[in-house]
């Protein structure tokens, strides 16, 4: 499911639904004991091979492979594409596609959204020096990747 292209009556309300019909036109109610509805926003991670559409390299923070191997007829077989770094005209752009993502998720019901950013999804490879080797804005400095 994508939440960055939501449409009213779309998989994602749907889900919403399930999980508390009734609360779909309002903010949760405090202290009723009733099921909040929060949806994990993120984006796949570089080790997500093959998942990417139109067969494009995953997005990431660099563009060094990742060195997980597995073994094959005694031959040594890379597990995941070379990931692609993201421009620095593209941050902004996905910066704003969480913005949209989060605006969409609550439009459609959910309670909450949260960041993952964790399993090696982009945030995560942003905030982590032994995956972001970037030295613009962007890198270096713990301040820059965050």
């Amino acid at each position: 499911m994508s939440v960055a292209s939501y449409e009213r009556e779309s998989s994602i309300s749907q889900c919403c639904r399930l999980i508390h019909p009734a609360s779909i036109n309002g903010p949760p109610t405090a202290g009723k004991g009733r099921t909040l509805a929060i949806i994990g926003l993120g984006f796949m991670p570089a080790a997500a091979n093959g998942l990417q559409p139109n067969g494009q390299a995953p997005i990431s923070s660099t563009n060094k492979e990742i060195t997980s191997l597995i073994r094959s007829y005694d031959l040594d077989t890379p597990l995941f594409s070379p990931p692609r770094r993201l421009r620095i005209e593209e941050i902004p752009e996905i910066v704003n596609d969480y913005r949209i993502a989060a605006r969409n998720a609550i439009e459609a019901g959910f309670d909450g959204v949260e960041l993952h950013a964790a399993h090696g999804c982009l945030i995560e490879q942003f905030l982590k020096d032994q995956c972001d080797d970037r030295t613009d804005e962007y890198g270096e400095s713990l301040e820059n990747r965050c």
